[in-house]
């Protein structure tokens, strides 16, 4: 029973961990491929990035498997069989992955140091590190058997026939070592570091970084040495080993045979850089990135092809606009994802990629690398208007909340205040600031602009003339985002420091500042109500803080990459985050949890999914694997069953919409005014005052009656929920006109605001009402407002 009841905590945490994070992985990522390693046997090929993870491709590029390891991979290794894929991680993990079944995978840790190099043989993982250790571990007794600290780093190891493990270090020593016994012998080969050994017949070579070769017998006895010619950064060996390929710190590649070491062919890349290089399974194809796209060379032909290229549309910036988080990416794209079906509705092209964009009414504003503003309908994508600003980079657009300007900030330092809609010059600002603009927020009134620089420095001007100018503070750090609240006049900061404050930006004093240090700060939001401060941070978490307190109150987890962008919906239960892995996501507030995700594609492809396994595509079914991959590691606990679905039936949307007069003026005890509810799901139920009505209706209308006996004050409350758990408030302020009162006591006192007897009531007057406060009515007492308790008088 009790193994029963562990194994039953163990499959929930499980399945709580892989909740949490998305279950739909891009063949495509945004940071650059880093390795390229092809398997022995079948042609398959796994990738690494910057991120924490190896994805496997077959020869059709369809992506078969997915991994995720324990920090960056730093070398990988595929066993002969192809039964695992090894990895060796920059913070000294390994990882062993089964392909048959993760039940088998495991991780290694001998040392905290990253490693370097990696071999597999005859279930034996061979590796060295940062920490100057080469190691050997058996994969079927899961146990260290050797290890041996060199003088140097070393950056390569082999194994030399079955029993000496070969391997060179920063310092240019060459070390053989005997595992039969655990002798090692060593001596100075070169100036500069091994980095590289190959091994053919009974023949070693020793590739040096200053591109010299050195080559031994099967005694270890020198009996060749050549100069390449260039300095070396990457050696790869075809399949039978009778061909070694070099890749130069120039760019230029050279294949040699081994046996004569005579070159047999010369590329040199002119068209982009080379990141890795790899040979596949067959001598024929060597396989090359730029670290974006894949490229084939064939053999002896020298024919170059590109046959991956990186169909992901990296996203820039979200708005949250009704129903719609709508996007920009580095494809020039515009895009409409709906919230409350998982669709893009709307995608078009622009002019150039936005660095910032922002939206007034149904006008979209952009700027670019070229110094240009562009003006586009925000639905139709047609361009409308451009104007020219500058020579430099343009990074910051915004309008003003009243409409009537439009700002733009850069790397000239410069701030542009254009007129709108009439789009002609207002005003340059020149050395406001010393440094490039970072980010450009306004008060809600527009009476105040707020602009953050990389000088270290927030100023605070008043809008349009920038007459009256202040630097709010001189930071130790560059702040990255400043965000004007909702309704008080307050605006947080965040930057590289990690540390979130709150300003009143008129009086310059911190009104909170947390005590907790993240990442760096990317991007903040107040939320609609300025209940809640939303941060995204370089440390890939997204961070929910009380404005009041600064208390920190939630934190999501589960993007793979910095968080640089947020925006909240209206109703202040939903917030969309953008982070690096390209990836907006939808997250619940008051369920903590990510609700949904958005990938899209350069050719106008996309996939949106949720974590129960739901999601949609406009990708035809036999090209899913090209694009991503639906991934489960639950393994034999399998509880997701992926589907694919016409919509995600979110069901989110903008909170329900309240219609009622904003001020009334009421003459009588029991006063009807209208009120109208709608949704774009359905309103579920009604708060007002301290009455509770239940709804259930998309469309609803109330004719209420305000009683003045129920009221506690002048303004009347109405709180309205959607079926989402959105809400909205609304406040009415009643005014009262020509309404009597009876005294029903003997005797009643009469108070002013401060509490003090004022005079006294006798059964039978009427008294005029003027108002309503808490328990008493607020009556004209000659002149005065006198308070009397409400069950002293009646209507």
């Amino acid at each position: 029973m009790k193994k029963l009841l562990s194994l039953l905590i163990y499959i929930t945490i499980f399945i709580s961990a892989f909740f949490s994070a998305d279950i739909i992985v891009s063949s495509y990522d945004y940071s650059e491929i880093g390795g390229l390693y092809y398997s022995p046997l079948s042609g398959f090929y796994a990738l690494t990035d910057e991120k924490n993870d190896i994805k496997v491709f077959d020869k059709n590029n369809s992506m078969k498997y997915y991994f995720e390891t324990e920090n960056r991979p730093s070398a990988v290794s595929w066993t002969e069989d192809e039964n695992y894929i090894i990895s060796g991680n920059t913070d000294g993990s390994i990882n062993v992955f089964n392909i048959i079944s993760n039940l088998y995978s495991f991780t290694v840790r001998d040392t905290t140091e990253s490693i370097t190099s990696v071999d597999v043989k005859d279930r034996n993982i061979y590796y060295a590190s940062y920490d100057k250790n080469v190691y050997v571990y058996n994969i079927t007794k899961r146990k260290q058997t050797f290890s041996y600290k060199l003088k140097g780093t070393p950056f390569t190891v082999r194994l030399f026939g079955n029993n000496t493990l070969v391997t060179g270090d920063s310092l240019g020593y060459i070390y053989f070592i005997n595992l039969l016994d655990n002798s090692v012998s060593f001596r100075k080969l070169s100036d500069s570091a091994i980095k590289k050994i190959n091994i053919y017949n009974d023949e070693i070579s020793f590739f040096a970084a200053d591109g010299r070769v050195y080559v031994l017998d099967n005694t270890f006895r020198t009996v060749n040495s050549f100069y390449l010619g260039n300095p070396v950064k990457q050696v790869i060996n075809s399949p039978d080993g009778s061909y070694f390929g070099v890749l130069f710190t120039n760019n230029e590649f050279e294949i040699y045979s081994t046996e004569s070491y005579i070159s047999t062919l010369s590329v040199t890349f002119s068209k982009f850089t080379v990141k890795t290089i790899n040979w596949s399974e067959t001598w024929r194809y060597i396989f090359i990135s730029d670290g974006s796209d894949i490229y084939r060379l064939t053999y002896p032909s020298g024919i170059l092809e590109k046959i991956n290229e990186n169909k992901i549309a990296v996203p820039q910036n979200i708005i949250w606009k009704d129903k719609y988080v709508i996007y920009s990416d580095d494809d020039a794209r515009v895009g409409f994802f709906n919230v409350e079906t998982g669709k893009i509705d709307i995608n078009y092209k622009v002019d150039e990629n936005f660095n910032d964009f922002d939206i007034y009414d149904d006008v979209l504003a952009g700027v670019s690398d070229s110094g240009y503003f562009r003006i586009y309908d925000l639905l139709s994508g047609i361009k409308l208007d451009q104007k020219y600003v500058t020579d430099s980079k343009i990074n910051n657009i915004k309008f003003s909340p009243d409409g009537k300007y439009i700002v733009l900030g850069g790397l000239d330092n410069n701030i542009y205040v254009y007129r709108y809609p009439e789009l002609t010059l207002y005003k340059v600002i020149k050395n406001l600031h010393k440094s490039w603009i970072k980010d450009i927020d306004f008060s809600k009134d527009s009476k105040y602009i707020s602009v953050a620089s990389l000088d270290k420095t927030v100023t605070i001007s008043a809008f349009p003339d920038f007459e009256k100018t202040y630097t709010l503070n001189s930071f130790k750090y560059n702040i990255w985002s400043a965000d004007w609240s909702n309704k008080k006049n307050l605006i947080t900061l965040g930057g590289f420091e990690g540390i979130l404050e709150i300003w009143d930006p008129i009086f310059q004093t911190v009104f909170v500042r947390t005590g907790i240090s993240t990442g760096s700060i990317n991007s903040l939001k107040w939320s609609y109500d300025d209940s809640y401060i939303a941060e995204g941070s370089e440390d890939k978490n997204i961070y929910i803080w009380s404005s009041s307190t600064g208390e920190l109150l939630q934190i999501f987890s589960g993007s793979k990459s910095s968080v640089t962008d947020l925006y909240w919906n209206k109703g202040g239960r939903y917030l969309a985050s953008l982070s690096l892995d390209n990836i907006i996501r939808i997250w619940d507030i008051n369920n903590s949890q990510n609700i949904a995700s958005l990938i899209t594609y350069k050719d106008g492809k996309y996939v949106s999914f949720k974590n129960s396994g739901e999601y949609l595509t406009n990708i035809f079914v036999n090209e899913e694997e090209k694009y991503f991959f639906k991934y489960s590691p639950i393994s034999i606990f399998e509880t997701i069953y992926f589907s694919k679905v016409n919509s995600l039936d979110l069901r989110e949307g903008e909170p329900p919409v309240i219609s009622a007069e904003d001020k009334v003026l009421i003459n009588s005890p029991e006063y009807t005014i209208k009120i109208s509810f709608s949704d774009n799901s359905e309103v579920r139920n009604v708060n007002i005052g301290n009455e509770n009505f239940d709804i259930n209706s998309k469309n609803y209308v109330m004719d209420y009656v305000i009683d003045i006996e129920r009221l506690s004050s002048d303004t009347l409350k109405i709180v309205a929920f959607d079926d989402s758990g959105n809400k909205t408030e609304k406040d009415i302020n009643i005014e009262f006109k020509d309404i009597y009162l009876l005294v029903i006591s003997n005797q009643v006192v009469v108070k002013n605001s401060s509490g003090n007897a004022i005079g006294t009531l006798t059964r039978g007057q009427r008294v005029k009402m003027i108002g309503r406060e808490g328990d008493s009515y607020i009556i004209d007492y000659f002149g005065q407002k006198g308070y009397v308790k409400y069950y002293m008088l009646k209507k």
